[in-house]
């Protein structure tokens, strides 16, 4: 099936800049799909969004959505729904009033622009809220009205920059369950911007980890966690334990003894370093969960609470490992422990910081 919306060889440079901004060489989304944006802030996420919608230029490339260049075609004229982080209503109109604003300019639409307007807010859980005023809603019920002024129009393709980013948490566990059910409802193609990776994980088919305006690792959200292309992207997910060692035929070694690379795995002999995410390393005292389970022992350095969960910071042979939990578990520090990690959640980089080709 072709990607309803694709990206070739897109650069943008901003007027004056040494470098470009942007720089992809292919993006796609797939019918039905959600594409999320994750990144550092001035990763180049919302630029990436402007330039789909046709609010900047690029200087080269393509984007082609439903098998047509948007080179040329204004953004009105593109299919595009764009919702932003604040939902920039008109204050001068009321909530049905804000929804239909697009129809109104469109001849076809313009007779139906209050009937469509108001399916629009039905859909959103806003109908009740037809004919208040923008500035008596919350912050919630603004994001939502927001999101009807894009689904009015029927885009192909509609586009979200962190408009949950605002919300408390409560409200935006709610947005995030509505945009999955119209996602779901309406076949809806969808590209998110955000910074949190649980949200990431809860919307997303796809994601794109950005930096410096190009894609470090396009993948699942399982794997850009646990099967991450570099130390870099590891880095940026929010890894911190790194076990540097040498790789040597189907071996890694270590000063914390030897590890054997799975079979599925083709990887370059020489420097590497050994990850795992802080989650995956499991408490326990004398035997491991399963006999694939790799064990490392150390001293617990320090113990934190954050929330419902315990950090612990864990003195090894090679330096410091981080760990989380549910809780402690009368765990104390300088007291000496066993880690135990599944197999599966290790994740060996070869010295060209690039994980080995599964075959």
């Amino acid at each position: 099936m072709t990607p309803i919306l694709q990206l070739h060889n897109v650069v943008f440079t901003y007027p004056g800049a040494l470098e470009p901004a942007i720089k992809i060489e292919y993006l796609e989304l797939e019918q039905g799909k959600t594409l999320v944006l994750m990144g550092s802030s001035g990763a180049g996420k919302t630029t990436v969004l402007r330039l789909i919608a046709g609010l900047q230029d690029s200087q080269s490339g393509s984007i082609t959505l439903d098998g047509v260049v948007l080179t040329g075609v204004a953004p009105e004229k593109r299919g595009i729904g764009l919702v932003f982080q604040n939902p920039m209503l008109f204050p001068f109109l009321n909530t049905i009033e804000n929804v239909g604003f697009g129809l109104r300019a469109n001849k076809a639409l313009k007779l139906k622009s209050s009937e469509l307007a108001m399916a629009a807010l039905d859909l959103v859980g806003m109908a009740n809220f037809a004919q208040r005023a923008v500035q008596t809603l919350s912050g919630g019920q603004a994001q939502r009205v927001a999101l009807a002024r894009a689904l009015v129009l029927a885009p192909k393709v509609l586009m979200l920059d962190e408009p949950l980013a605002a919300l408390d948490v409560d409200i935006r566990a709610e947005m995030q369950e509505l945009i999955l059910k119209i996602k779901q409802n309406l076949g809806m193609s969808l590209i998110l911007v955000t910074h949190d990776q649980r949200e990431a994980s809860v919307l997303s088919d796809v994601a794109a980890l950005m930096k410096n305006g190009q894609i470090l690792q396009l993948s699942s959200m399982a794997n850009l966690l646990q099967r991450p292309k570099s130390l870099e992207v590891y880095r940026t997910m929010g890894g911190v334990n790194e076990i540097p060692g040498l790789i040597k035929g189907d071996n890694f070694h270590s000063l914390l003894g030897d590890f054997q690379l799975p079979s599925s795995l083709k990887i370059k002999s020489g420097e590497a370093t050994l990850v795992f995410r802080q989650e995956a390393a499991k408490l326990g005292s004398r035997m491991a969960m399963n006999e694939s389970d790799y064990r490392i022992s150390g001293r617990i350095e320090s113990i934190r609470k954050v929330g419902y969960r315990t950090e612990l910071s864990i003195a090894i042979a090679s330096g410091i490992i981080r760990t989380e939990t549910p809780d402690n578990f009368g765990y104390q520090e300088d007291q000496e422990i066993s880690l135990y990690i599944p197999a599966e959640d290790l994740c060996f980089l070869g010295s060209e910081n690039y994980l080995g080709e599964v075959l």
